[in-house]
C-alpha cells in the first residue's frame, strides 16, 4: 500500500514469463538470475519496503514510487505477466489453476521466489493494499475507506498486487490458498475484496468506452483481476467460500453478482464472471442459495 509518482505498477511494459524462454539455454540463465537475486533476501527486502507505508501518511498523498518498482520487480521475479487478461483468457487461465497445469508452466524457475512469498506471508502485498484503505479511512476500517481520499496511482499498484497473487496461485495454487485463508487473512482480505469490488463496480459506470480507451478504463483490469482472485481462494475449499457469506448484505459474493452489466453479456467477459461464480459456490449450499437469489436457477447452472 505505498507508492509515488513514478507508475512503474501500471506501466505498458511487457515482461516475458520464464516458461516463454526462446531457448533453453535463455531459460536456464533466466532461472540462474531469478535463484540468486532471491538467494541475496530480496523478497524479504520487499517485504520491508512495503511495509513502509504502513505509518501514518499525509492524506491523499501518491503511493510512493519505490513501492511501484518494488511491485515490478517481485512481478518479474515471479512471472507475472503485464498483458492484459480478460474474460475468456482469465477464465482459462483459471483453469490452469484448478487443474494444476500452470505449475508446471515454470515452477522450476519460480521455485525460489514462491518458497521466499511463503515465508514472507506473500509479502505482506493485501497488507499493502490495507494499509492503504486505512490511510483514507483515519479511525474506521478499511471497508469505510473513501474512494476520493485514495492515493491518485492507487489502481494501478492495486492491478500489480491482484496480478502477482494470481501468478503465484497460478503456480502454486495450494501454497496460496492456503495462506490467504489463514486465520488472520482471510479477514484482511475480506475487507480488501469487499471494497475493491465496490470500488471497482462504481468506477467503471463513470469511465465509458472511448475510440481510444475500453469500458471500464483503468479499472477494468483491476476488476478482472480481482475477480480471478476471489476464484483461486474460494476454489474447493468450504472454509473460503464461506468468507465470500461474511457479514452484513451485500456480502462479497452478492457484489459478485452485481458486477458491472458487461460481464453478463459481452462473450469477451462472461466466461470470467461464470468461472468466479462457479469457484464460489460449488458444493456451498448457503453459496448456491445467495447465487439462486439474486441471479436465478440459470446462472446457478450456467457456471457448472
Amino acid at each position: 500500500s505505498r507508492s509515488r509518482s513514478g507508475s512503474a505498477a501500471g506501466s505498458g511494459v511487457s515482461h516475458k514469463a520464464p516458461s516463454d524462454a526462446a531457448s533453453e539455454p535463455e531459460g536456464e540463465l533466466h532461472g540462474a538470475l531469478v535463484a540468486y537475486v532471491v538467494s541475496q533476501g530480496i523478497v524479504h527486502r520487499l517485504r520491508e519496503l512495503f511495509a513502509v507505508w504502513d505509518r501514518p501518511q499525509a492524506e491523499s498523498s501518491p503511493i510512493p514510487s519505490a513501492i511501484e518498482w518494488g511491485l515490478k520487480l517481485l512481478g518479474t521475479l515471479c512471472g507475472a505477466d503485464e498483458r492484459h487478461l480478460a474474460g475468456g483468457d482469465a477464465a482459462a487461465w483459471m483453469s490452469e489453476v484448478a487443474d494444476g497445469t500452470g505449475a508446471a508452466l515454470s515452477a522450476a524457475h519460480a521455485a525460489p521466489v514462491l518458497q521466499a512469498m511463503s515465508a514472507t506471508n506473500l509479502v505482506d502485498l493485501p497488507s499493502l493494499l490495507t494499509a492503504t484503505l486505512l490511510h483514507s479511512a483515519p479511525g474506521l476500517g478499511a471497508a469505510a475507506a473513501d474512494a476520493d481520499r485514495l492515493p491518485p496511482n492507487f489502481v494501478p499498484v492495486a492491478t500489480a498486487v491482484m496480478r502477482i497473487l494470481n501468478t503465484a496461485a497460478r503456480l502454486d495454487h495450494a501454497m496460496v490458498q492456503e495462506l490467504l485463508g489463514s486465520a488472520d487473512m482471510r479477514i484482511e482480505l475480506f475487507h480488501l475484496l469487499s471494497f475493491l469490488l465496490s470500488f471497482c463496480t462504481a468506477a467503471w459506470a463513470s469511465r465509458p468506452a472511448t475510440p481510444s480507451r475500453r469500458q471500464g478504463g483503468v479499472v477494468a483490469e483491476l476488476l478482472e483481476q480481482v475477480m480471478v482472485l476471489i476464484g483461486c481462494f474460494a476454489r474447493d475449499s468450504p472454509n473460503n467460500q464461506a468468507v465470500l457469506t461474511w457479514g452484513r448484505a451485500p456480502t462479497i459474493l452478492t457484489k459478485l453478482c452485481h458486477v458491472p452489466f458487461p460481464f453478463f453479456s459481452d462473450p469477451a467477459l462472461k466466461p470470467l464472471l461464470l468461472v468466479t461464480l462457479h469457484a464460489a459456490t460449488e458444493g456451498n449450499a448457503k453459496a448456491s442459495q445467495v447465487l439462486k437469489m439474486e441471479l436465478g436457477e440459470s446462472w446457478l447452472a450456467a457456471g457448472k
